[in-house]
C-alpha cells in the first residue's frame, strides 16, 4: 500500500490536519513504514491512518505489544496482581484473531470480565485499559480492532507519562510507533 496524498484524502481526514500534511509532505509516496517516519507529523496523526489500514491481527498485536510495555506500571502499583499480564499473555497464544476456536473466544470473555474490574492508581488504570482494549479489539472487525489498537496505544503512552521521567510520553509514542512498524510486515 503506498501512502500519498490522494491516498489520506481518501480516507477524509479533518481539513486542518490534512492541509498539515499537504504543508509539510505534500510530495511524500511512500509505505506505510516510511510514513510512520515523516518528521512534521504527530503521533495521532500517525496512529489515524494506521487505525484506517491495519488489518484485524495487525490491529490486535500492536495493541498487545503496547500493553505488554507498561504492564509493569500496574504490577508495581498492584503487587500480586497478575490479571493484566495473563490476559496478555493470554492473548499472544492466539495465532489468527480471524478465525478464533470457541475455547480462544471463552477465554478472552474470561479475561475480559475480570481485567475490566482493574482500575486503581492513575497509570495503573491506563496500564490496564491497554490491556483491556487489546483485549477487546478481538471481538469485532478489523475497523474496531484497530480502532481499540489505537486506544491500547494511547493509554500505554499515558501510563508510561505517569512515570518519573518527563519525556516518558514521547519516549512510550515512539515505541508505540516501533512497535506498529513490527506488526504492519504481519
Amino acid at each position: 500500500m503506498q501512502i500519498n496524498k490522494e491516498f489520506l484524502k481518501s480516507l477524509n481526514p479533518c481539513t486542518d490536519r490534512y492541509e498539515h500534511f499537504l504543508k509539510h509532505n505534500a510530495s511524500f509516496d511512500g509505505s506505510l513504514s516510511e510514513f510512520l517516519d515523516l518528521p512534521n507529523l504527530e503521533y495521532g496523526d500517525k496512529a489515524w491512518v494506521a487505525e484506517r489500514v491495519l488489518n484485524k491481527n495487525q490491529a490486535i498485536n500492536w495493541a498487545i505489544l503496547c500493553a505488554e510495555s507498561v504492564v509493569h506500571i500496574f504490577e508495581e502499583q498492584c503487587p500480586g496482581n497478575k490479571h493484566p499480564r495473563d490476559c496478555i499473555d493470554f492473548l499472544k497464544t492466539v495465532n489468527d484473531f480471524d478465525n478464533l476456536t470457541e475455547t480462544e473466544k471463552l477465554e478472552i470473555e474470561k479475561h475480559k470480565d475480570i481485567i475490566g474490574d482493574y482500575y486503581s492508581t492513575r497509570a495503573a488504570n491506563y496500564a490496564t485499559s491497554a490491556a483491556h482494549y487489546a483485549l477487546y479489539s478481538d471481538v469485532y472487525n478489523a475497523a474496531f480492532a484497530a480502532h481499540y489498537a489505537v486506544y491500547a496505544a494511547t493509554h500505554s503512552a499515558n501510563a508510561a507519562s505517569d512515570s518519573i521521567e518527563s519525556d516518558a510520553k514521547q519516549k512510550q509514542e515512539a515505541l508505540n510507533l516501533q512497535f506498529l512498524k513490527q506488526v504492519i510486515s504481519l
